[in-house]
């Protein structure tokens, strides 16, 4: 999906938009934020705990791909501290899925997909929306925002897409 974080510690993931990568014929990867702590590998056992303190805000998380297995967040060997913020972002998937997959069995009873709602009781997304972005375009893969975006009042700073990649100067 969009961002992996794999034993990182204090990373901020701020001001993204993910699109999830189309497979098998239009299906998406599993997540658009993926954490594994480690700390659950015997092979891993120097990293114990190192996992944390990583913050995902300000994004727009966007599918409208069948997604019978999408899931906002995937996170193995979850614990309080893996991540210290996760708010303002905005959540659009034309399935009307928004759970995340806890594979550690530590957020919820096992390998279960826990709701955005009961995400949100555990302290994260308080203030996250699930709303369309507004995009000009995206079937025209043009992802800048319509002034009206309600990402834009969450505290997304829009993307200078005309000054990103190659240019003739």
């Amino acid at each position: 999906g969009g961002v992996g974080v794999h034993g990182g510690k204090n990373n901020v993931i701020e001001n993204n938009i993910m699109l999830p990568t189309l497979v098998d014929g239009g299906h998406t990867r599993v997540a658009q934020l993926y954490s594994d702590s480690v700390s659950g590998r015997v092979e891993c056992w120097q990293m114990l705990g190192f996992n944390a303190g990583n913050r995902f805000r300000n994004n727009i998380i966007y599918s409208v791909a069948e997604a019978a297995t999408s899931y906002l967040y995937v996170i193995y060997n979850y614990s309080d501290r893996l991540l210290a913020e996760s708010d303002y972002n905005l959540f659009y998937n034309s399935t009307g899925r928004y759970e995340v997959l806890d594979r550690s069995g530590h957020v919820g009873d096992g390998d279960t997909a826990v709701s955005l709602g009961e995400w949100q009781k555990l302290g994260y997304d308080a203030h996250s929306v699930v709303a369309d972005p507004m995009f000009v375009d995206p079937e025209g893969e043009d992802f800048r925002l319509d002034p009206e975006s309600p990402a834009l009042r969450l505290g997304f700073a829009p993307i200078p897409v005309d000054r990103i990649g190659v240019r003739s100067e």
